[in-house]
């Protein structure tokens, strides 16, 4: 829908590494070379795609889940708001070095295609890390199924 958001971006395609150069987050992970040239830096993976994308996984649910009771509705999502909203996010603490920060506790799991390594799901229920409850099956082996029937 045209112009539903407002924004000026919104008739504009997004592109993470862009939007992160766009609002800042370029520059708040830039570092300096050996040279003494300034480079900009960027987050880890593309984050404004992961992170909008589960919001928009979160959306889908809600708005799904909703039909029952009558809820009905629409979600506006873009990479630009998904930026705003993690530069809120209290970050770690000036001069911080990456090397410094923690990382992801990792977990592993057997599968047809090996050992993977893998990162767990970003959530927690009542402090407690979520998990995946099983590894990815072989590519077109799954059946196209719902677990339970929508109501």
């Amino acid at each position: 829908m045209p112009g539903a958001t407002g924004s000026p971006w919104t008739e504009r395609r997004g592109f993470d590494s862009i939007v992160q150069a766009a609002t800042g987050i370029a520059h708040l992970y830039s570092s300096t070379g050996n040279d003494g040239a300034w480079r900009p830096g960027a987050l880890p993976v593309q984050a404004l795609d992961y992170a909008t994308g589960l919001g928009m996984s979160a959306a889908a649910v809600a708005l799904v889940a909703g039909r029952p009771r009558g809820i009905a509705g629409a979600a506006h999502l873009s990479l630009a708001r998904t930026a705003q909203e993690l530069l809120r996010l209290p970050g770690p603490p000036p001069g911080t070095k990456a090397s410094a920060l923690p990382e992801p506790a990792l977990r592993r799991g057997a599968s047809s295609y090996g050992e993977l390594t893998y990162v767990p799901p970003p959530l927690l229920i009542r402090g407690v890390q979520l998990e995946y409850p099983w590894v990815p099956p072989p590519y077109g082996s799954a059946d196209l199924s719902w677990d339970q029937p929508l109501r």
